[in-house]
């Protein structure tokens, strides 16, 4: 059974994002040992610590980039990804950060049939004929 949207009491208080912004305005912790006081996993807790900001009508700890808040998630392979590896560690930047960048670099250009040399004929409306 799941416990989506169920409150689940944690640390003395009636739900866990009580807990963690307990932890987080009173105590002073920060994330990572919250969510190892708590068993929860960091991401978790951040988005606690997120949702406690906004109820006390405060910002985000971190102010979204545009490519965050206006974006689509794209599957991409494992295995593609960890070819790209070499190419991001040597560049000082995240794996995804790096796609992303490409995505951008290749669609900003118009160089999309440059990169696939898949034979695919433009048909002047932005589609292939």
């Amino acid at each position: 059974m799941s416990n989506l949207g169920r409150r689940i009491p944690t640390a003395g208080h009636p739900t866990r994002w009580q807990a963690v912004a307990a932890l987080y305005f009173e105590d002073g912790l920060r994330a990572p040992e919250i969510a190892k006081r708590l068993g929860l996993l960091e991401s978790t807790v951040s988005s606690h610590i997120d949702y406690a900001r906004k109820k006390r009508g405060l910002p985000p700890l971190r102010k979204r980039r545009p490519s965050e808040t206006a974006a689509r998630t794209v599957a991409v392979p494992r295995d593609v990804l960890a070819a790209l590896g070499p190419a991001a560690a040597r560049r000082g930047i995240t794996i995804n950060e790096l796609a992303r960048q490409l995505l951008e670099a290749i669609a900003d250009d118009d160089i999309v049939d440059a990169v696939l040399d898949d034979g695919a004929v433009p048909d002047g409306r932005g589609g292939v004929a």
